[in-house]
């Protein structure tokens, strides 16, 4: 007998699909692909960058669809302030590791990335609050090459920093993150 988290989704599934009836072969592909966005998220996310990321995975995701999913995910998300979240970090990490098992995680992380390059490239807007807040510390879990790091020393980023009103604390973390990348990598050359 299967336990734990898979049982319990599994088991959610099958309950939605009773639910749902005839709707769930529509509703079922943008569900599980917000949940797995998500998941993957490092922070709670809002509607416009949900859309971003989505978008860049399946170009057919509108906002009805959007807003659809997120109410059917409601008993395993957290809204605040525009902001989306999973309501337990145990079931992000979970997800987040079957994607990875899976193979599947590399679009979805491929998308958080073409929306990043996309915003922090456009100088004629803000960059996403969900970017300045966490973009490093996706560099960072995903494993990314020290050069990408050079962000954090950049006056543009202060400045996104400066424009969300989060303090200094985010920008000298992220200043720590890169120097660490950097000296780790001046080590590995030697």
């Amino acid at each position: 007998i299967q336990k734990g988290l898979d049982r319990f989704f599994e088991l959610w599934w099958a309950d939605q699909e009773r639910v749902w009836g005839h709707r769930f072969t529509r509703l079922a592909p943008a569900v599980r692909m917000v949940f797995n966005v998500l998941a993957l998220a490092i922070g709670p996310i809002g509607r416009r960058g949900l859309l971003e990321v989505l978008r860049r995975v399946d170009p057919t995701i509108d906002g009805d669809a959007l807003d659809e999913a997120l109410a059917l995910l409601s008993r395993f998300t957290v809204h605040s302030d525009g902001e989306y979240v999973l309501a337990h970090p145990r079931f992000a990490e979970h997800r987040r590791l079957r994607l990875q098992a899976d193979g599947d995680s590399g679009k979805m992380l491929g998308a958080f990335r073409a929306w990043a390059e996309d915003s922090i490239g456009d100088t004629t807007r803000p960059i996403e609050r969900y970017l300045v807040r966490n973009w490093i510390l996706h560099l960072e879990r995903d494993g990314a090459a020290p050069g990408d790091f050079r962000l954090a020393c950049e006056y543009r980023w202060q400045q996104a920093w400066d424009s969300i009103g989060d303090g200094e604390a985010g920008l000298i973390r992220d200043l720590g993150i890169a120097w660490r990348q950097f000296l780790g990598a001046a080590r590995r050359s030697k």
